[in-house]
C-alpha cells in the first residue's frame, strides 16, 4: 500500500436515484487515519460495476459472521442499508472493524476498515432512496421516513482503510 499523508484528492461523484450508476473522478481514498490510500482505477471500476458484497463482522463469541448484502459505492465509501436489529448491525455496534469481499468468478476485491452506523431517521430517510433496489416511484420524504422507522433501518458506512488487491490482475 502506498501512503501519502499530505496529498489531497479531487472528488466528483454522480449517483442516480436508484444508486445504480456511480462515477468517480479520483483514484485516491482517505483512510481512517486521514492518510491517502492509492487505489488502481481498475479496482474502483470493479467495485462500481457490482452490487453485491459479502460483509464480515465479528460475532459476540469472536467468530466471524458473514452476510451477503447489496451496496452502493460513491467512489469513497460503501453504503449498506440494513434493519437495525440484524446480527450484522449488532456486531458492528460491539466491534466496528469489518471486512468485505466483492467476488466475480476468480476476480475479487477485499476491503478492510471501521464501519460506522447512520441511525438518525431523518439522515437515513434522505439517503435511503439511493440505496433501495426497487424504490417506489417518487416517494415523499414522509413516506420514506415511515418506511425507515417501521423497519428500524440504519445505514452501514465503510470508508476502507485498505484494499486488496491494489491492482487488478491482468
Amino acid at each position: 500500500m502506498t501512503v501519502a499523508p499530505d496529498r489531497k484528492y479531487r472528488r466528483i461523484v454522480e449517483l442516480d436515484y436508484r444508486g445504480k450508476h456511480l462515477h468517480a473522478s479520483f483514484e485516491r481514498l482517505n483512510n481512517q487515519r486521514g492518510n491517502v490510500v492509492e487505489v488502481d482505477p481498475e479496482v474502483l471500476s470493479f467495485v462500481k460495476d457490482h452490487r453485491w458484497l459479502v460483509l464480515a463482522t465479528e460475532g459476540k463469541s469472536g467468530r466471524p459472521q458473514q452476510t451477503m448484502v447489496t451496496y452502493a459505492f460513491d467512489g469513497e465509501s460503501f453504503f449498506i442499508l440494513a434493519p437495525g436489529d440484524t446480527l450484522k448491525v449488532r456486531n458492528i455496534r460491539r466491534h466496528p472493524d469489518v471486512s468485505l469481499a466483492i467476488v466475480d468468478g476468480r476476480e475479487q476485491v477485499i476491503a478492510y476498515g471501521t464501519a460506522r452506523l447512520i441511525e438518525d431517521v431523518d439522515q437515513v430517510a434522505e439517503i435511503v432512496p439511493r440505496l433501495r433496489e426497487n424504490p417506489p416511484e417518487n416517494p415523499s420524504l414522509e413516506e420514506t421516513r415511515d418506511w425507515v422507522k417501521s423497519g428500524q433501518r440504519v445505514i452501514i458506512v465503510l470508508t476502507p482503510a485498505s484494499f486488496y488487491p491494489r491492482t487488478m490482475p491482468r
